[in-house]
């Protein structure tokens, strides 16, 4: 049994790099500016949303 937890060694350590990888890359993915133009006083949304202009 013991020749089997250390064939397996290899698989956890390559999961847990990869694991680390995409841990420590993703701040740098979210790191870029997404804007959208949106009129402003435009009341409208996405298709047929219409948002509320009434000052409740």
């Amino acid at each position: 049994m013991a020749s089997r937890r250390f064939s397996l060694l290899p698989l956890r350590l390559a999961s847990r790099a990869a694991l680390a990888g995409a841990v420590l890359a993703a701040p740098l993915a979210l790191a870029e500016t997404i804007t959208f133009k949106d009129p402003k006083g435009d009341d409208n949304g996405p298709g047929t949303y219409v948002y509320p202009s009434n000052a409740a």
